[in-house]
């Protein structure tokens, strides 16, 4: 049986494969008050993939 410490060393480390490489930056001044995202100015797809708020985050 693995103790404590030889158990952690066998675990993977590091993001997840399909993560990607930078999380997108939002507004929050933009982001402020939205109801889609309750202010946070990303949403999570179904995919499990940050992106972000499609109703307050418009490139411009």
């Amino acid at each position: 049986m693995q103790n404590s410490t030889e158990m952690h060393q066998n675990e993977t480390r590091g993001a997840h494969p399909y993560a990607p490489a930078r999380a997108p930056r939002a507004n929050v001044v933009a982001a402020r008050g939205c109801q889609e995202c309750r202010a946070w100015g990303t949403v999570v797809t179904i995919e499990g993939r940050l992106e972000l708020c499609p109703a307050c985050q418009v490139p411009g």
